[in-house]
């Protein structure tokens, strides 16, 4: 949801158009988009400055491209943990552009506009056995 439709639902809050729980309510619609098996938030990325993270074990393949494609359609970038080779294959086939980080077992599909990149983080593992840990971190 923009600042000026955010600022409309606070100015009909003040002339009692609405109440703050129609005015909740309508918020929720605009910033949640509901799949049938999940219900996505679509807003977290201007709320919180990171985008929505999709959790892959237990989902199946079509289900984490459908979230991908439903978070790309907002505008936002898309970043799915847990995931296996088979089923980054089925969200790079319909998302070209997503690209597979298969020691992380971590996809990513970048936003519109990148964000800029600020300073630098340092991703430090004890030994081989950290190092799908290390590389989900460094994505």
């Amino acid at each position: 949801m923009d600042r000026a439709t955010l600022e409309a639902l606070f100015d009909q809050v003040a002339r009692g158009e609405r109440t703050p729980a129609e005015a909740a309510d309508a918020a929720s619609a605009w910033t949640t988009r509901d799949l049938g098996f999940a219900t996505l938030d679509t807003g977290r990325a201007s709320r919180l400055d990171h985008p929505e993270v999709i959790y892959g074990a237990g989902k199946s393949g079509d289900q984490i491209r459908q979230l991908v494609g439903a978070l790309a359609e907002a505008g936002q970038a898309a970043l799915v943990t847990r995931l296996d080779a088979e089923k980054a294959a089925i969200v790079q086939a319909a998302w070209p552009a997503a690209r597979w980080h298969p020691l992380a077992g971590v996809l990513h599909l970048a936003g519109p506009t990148p964000r800029p990149e600020v300073g630098l983080v340092a991703v430090v593992c004890a030994g081989t056995s950290d190092l799908p840990v290390a590389e989900e971190v460094a994505v």
